[in-house]
C-alpha cells in the first residue's frame, strides 16, 4: 500500500508524495507558498505494463469509465486465432504454432486457455471491467480450468 499526500496551499500548488517500493517521490509547491493543508489518502499503485495507476483502498480506479487492458485484449485475440488454427487443422499442434509465432510452447498453451473463458469473463476483459489487479502476467501463471464456474471462482480472487 502506498501513501499519497496532497497539500493544497491557498489552492495555488499541490504536493504529491507516493511511496512505491520504498522510494519516495515529492512534488513541492513554489517557494512563495508558505501555508499548506495536507490531506492524506491511502492508495495503491498498480502497474499495468508501462502505466502506473492509482487505486483507492477498495481497489477502485480513479477514472470515469473503464478502459480495456490492451495487453490482455491482444492476448485474447491471439488465443482465439490460435484456437481457430488448431480447430481448422491449419496448425497441427501447439508446438507448430509456437515455431511459427516464435513463442515458447508452454507459454502459448497457457495463453490458449483465454480462448475458452466463460462469456461473462471474456466480456469483462474486452470492456475493461475485469478486476484491475488481473493482468496478463497473473493469467499466464494460472491453471485456468475449462469449467466456467471454476473460472469464475478463480477470477474472484482478484476482486479483492
Amino acid at each position: 500500500m502506498a501513501a499519497a499526500a496532497l497539500a493544497i496551499p491557498d489552492r495555488a500548488a499541490l504536493i504529491f508524495s507516493a511511496y512505491c517500493s520504498g522510494i519516495r517521490v515529492d512534488f513541492h509547491p513554489p517557494a512563495c507558498v508558505i501555508a499548506a493543508t495536507i490531506i492524506r489518502v491511502p492508495v495503491n499503485l498498480c502497474r499495468r505494463g508501462q502505466e502506473v495507476q492509482i487505486l483507492t483502498c477498495d481497489g477502485a480506479l480513479n477514472e470515469e469509465s473503464p478502459a480495456p487492458d490492451p495487453v490482455l485484449v491482444r492476448a485474447m485475440i491471439r488465443a482465439h486465432r490460435w484456437r481457430d488454427l488448431l480447430e481448422s487443422g491449419a496448425a497441427k499442434s501447439v508446438e507448430s504454432i509456437s515455431r511459427t509465432e516464435h513463442a515458447n510452447a508452454s507459454y502459448l498453451a497457457k495463453l490458449l486457455s483465454l480462448a475458452y473463458l466463460a462469456p461473462d469473463l471474456t466480456d469483462e476483459i474486452l470492456s475493461g471491467t475485469q478486476p484491475r489487479q488481473l493482468m496478463l502476467k497473473h493469467i499466464s501463471q494460472l491453471d485456468i480450468p475449462l469449467d466456467w464456474q471454476a473460472q469464475r471462482r478463480l477470477f474472484a480472487r482478484f476482486r479483492g
